[in-house]
């Protein structure tokens, strides 16, 4: 089963999107000690058009309990 962000492309690859801040919600009895979300560099794929994907940079502590 797959997240209801996520879909099947033709070729098979799962693409999956999560909202801003969400992806902390996934992660519930750690701490962030730090995040960052947003876009990452242009690109493209072979002579595809140029995009972005969305990135998020984060470490984390487990928090005892």
């Amino acid at each position: 089963m797959t997240d209801p962000g996520s879909f099947m492309r033709d070729n098979g690859r799962v693409r999956t999107f999560i909202a801003p801040g969400k992806i902390l919600e996934l992660f519930s009895g750690w701490k962030p000690i730090a995040h960052w979300e947003g876009l990452g560099p242009e690109h493209r794929h072979g002579d595809g058009p140029l995009e972005r994907h969305g990135r998020f940079e984060t470490v984390l502590r487990r928090v005892d309990g």
